[in-house]
């Protein structure tokens, strides 16, 4: 009789569906695992953190890094610069998280079930592929949003601001769209 870790039995649980069966199996890395060898998921995955971790060393630790940064770029451009990688981070780790590929699992042939559900549950499944550029563009709308309030509504319980900082809005499309763009490329690759 196999044991299981509670993680493997809590990720059984979260991936299971009476609909679909998934494939398992795990993997490991070492320092001399070529990239190649990593799953495009999972890189987007880890470079989504590298740049959430990066954004928010510049932003609130203080270091001779985060000095030079400002030094070269000055304080806008050094927010314009934390937007794009949370830009690019935020919305990467959200979708790579919720897919199920990312975890080493892959769905494979669904049962057959009649009516409204045979439809609907491959064209879920199918959408999947589409998720990054969807949280990518729920990402951008939210970041315009929380922008435009913080010119004309108030920035933190505070006054309003009174003009839009565009050059941050600039950074948050950018940062979302290189996600959208690797996303697509992982969806056309599967």
């Amino acid at each position: 009789m196999a044991t299981h870790s509670t993680l493997d039995l809590a990720t059984q649980r979260i991936f299971y569906e009476p609909h679909m069966k998934y494939t398992r199996f795990s993997i490991s890395f070492s320092h001399r695992t070529s990239l190649a060898a990593i799953p495009a998921t999972r890189r987007l995955l880890y470079t989504g953190i590298l740049a959430l971790m990066s954004a928010v060393a510049l932003r609130y630790v203080p270091s001779g890094l985060r000095e030079a940064v400002t030094a070269f770029l000055g304080a806008d451009g050094r927010a314009v610069l934390e937007h794009a990688l949370t830009g690019f981070g935020l919305p990467a780790l959200l979708s790579m998280m919720l897919l199920p590929e990312t975890f080493g699992m892959r769905p494979v042939a669904p049962v057959p079930r009649p009516g409204l559900r045979a439809w609907v549950i491959p064209a879920l499944v199918r959408l999947m592929r589409y998720l990054v550029p969807i949280v990518c563009a729920v990402y951008i709308a939210l970041s315009l949003d929380y922008e435009f309030a913080q010119a004309f509504v108030s920035v933190n319980g505070g006054t309003p601001r009174g003009y839009v900082q565009f050059g941050q809005i600039a950074g948050d499309i950018t940062g979302a769209w290189i996600t959208a763009v690797l996303g697509l490329r992982i969806a056309v690759a599967s």
